[in-house]
């Protein structure tokens, strides 16, 4: 049994080995929608806006696209002030109470997207300047991409 999990494993080693260099010879050419859903976010959310903004990713593939979800404070006027850098603003003004607003922002934003693959995060998580690049690399050679980005506590990026 151990001989056998061992050449699994050495197999798979393989397989491994032949990912980065599939990946290192990839140019993006997919556009790459990034969804934000925010709500009394106005300490924060410009922190994350920069770090989609700054991506290592051609901005001509790259849309944000922010759902203010009945903020109280002054985050749509903070989204607003990168209009004039590509950043879209959606308001939900509902007036029928609804148990997930967050899943009707995000189902919004996801009809007015333009991007062949869309990628949602949380107004208060942070990410590096590779995630969107990564991740289209990776989306490449599959079908379906779950990319979770922890909280800004733990501040680090999962892939799966």
């Amino acid at each position: 049994m151990a001989v056998i999990y061992i050449a699994l494993v050495l197999y798979m080693r393989l397989g491994w080995f032949e990912i980065s260099s599939v990946i290192s010879n990839y140019r993006p050419t997919k556009r790459v929608s990034v969804i934000i859903a925010a709500r009394n976010e106005e300490s924060g959310i410009a922190r994350t806006i920069e770090a989609v903004l700054n991506q290592n990713f051609p901005m001509e593939l790259l849309e944000l696209i922010i759902i203010d979800d009945h903020s109280t404070d002054r985050t749509s006027e903070v989204i607003s002030s990168y209009a004039d850098r590509g950043v879209k603003l959606i308001q939900l003004n509902e007036s029928n109470k609804l148990n997930s607003y967050k899943k009707l922002a995000i189902a919004k934003a996801i009809g007015l997207s333009t991007g062949e693959i869309i990628v949602t995060t949380d107004a208060d998580c942070r990410m590096g300047e590779k995630l969107v690049e990564d991740g289209n690399k990776l989306f490449r050679n599959t079908r379906f991409i779950s990319i979770i980005i922890t909280s800004h506590l733990f501040r680090r990026e999962i892939f799966f």
